[in-house]
C-alpha cells in the first residue's frame, strides 16, 4: 500500500514536470526569436560594413568594383585589406554574403540570401521595391548603403509551418562556422 508521503511527492513532481514543460512552451520560442533577431542585426551590420567599403572604394576610384558574386571572390582581393580590415565573407548562417553590381555601373547591392540560403531574387540585376519582410528565411538587400528589403517586426517561419518555432536554431555551414571563430 502506497502511503500518503509517496503520493504526495508523485503529484508534486508531476506538478513540477508540468510547470517545466509549460514554461519551455511559453519561453523557447520568445528565445529562438530574440536569438534570430539578435543574428539579423549583426547581418545587416556586416553588410553595411561591406556598403561602407564599396562606397569609399567609389570614392577613391571613381567607379564600383567591376564583378558580381559572393564578396570573397569578387571584393576581397580588392578591398581588403586598405577598405575593409577584418571581414566577413559570411552571413551568420553560413551562406556567402554576395555583391552585385548594375549593368550600368552606377549601383550596386550587397546582399545575405538568409538561412535557407535560396535565393528569393535571381543573383542578376532585378527590380526589387522597398520593402520589410517578417520571414527569417527571405533575403536582406542593401542596395547603394540603403536598405531595400529587410525584416522588421517579429519574425516567423514562412516556408515550415506553425511547428517550425520550435526547431533549434539553424546553425552555420562548415565554412563559415570556422570564419566566425577567428573574428569572436
Amino acid at each position: 500500500m502506497i502511503g500518503w508521503r509517496s503520493r504526495t511527492v508523485g503529484w508534486g513532481c508531476t506538478v513540477l514536470f508540468l510547470l517545466g514543460l509549460a514554461v519551455i512552451v511559453v519561453v523557447w520560442p520568445k528565445f529562438r526569436q530574440w536569438t534570430v533577431q539578435q543574428k539579423q542585426l549583426r547581418v545587416r551590420s556586416d553588410l553595411r560594413y561591406w556598403s561602407r567599403a564599396v562606397e569609399d572604394y567609389r570614392h577613391d576610384y571613381g567607379v564600383l568594383p567591376a564583378g558580381s558574386g559572393p564578396v570573397d571572390q569578387v571584393l576581397y582581393p580588392i578591398l581588403v585589406p586598405k577598405y575593409v580590415k577584418s571581414p566577413f565573407r559570411y552571413d551568420l548562417w553560413g551562406e556567402a554574403i554576395e555583391y552585385v553590381r548594375s549593368a550600368d555601373g552606377q549601383h550596386f547591392r550587397v546582399i545575405s540570401r538568409g538561412w535557407r540560403g535560396v535565393p528569393d531574387f535571381p543573383l542578376g540585376w532585378v527590380r526589387v521595391k522597398p520593402s520589410t519582410t517578417s520571414c527569417y528565411e527571405d533575403d536582406m538587400i542593401l542596395q547603394d548603403g540603403e536598405l531595400l528589403r529587410y525584416p522588421a517586426g517579429p519574425q516567423r517561419s514562412c516556408t515550415l509551418g506553425w511547428w517550425s518555432r520550435f526547431w533549434v536554431i539553424p546553425q552555420p555551414r562548415s565554412a563559415a562556422r570556422r570564419e566566425l571563430a577567428t573574428h569572436h
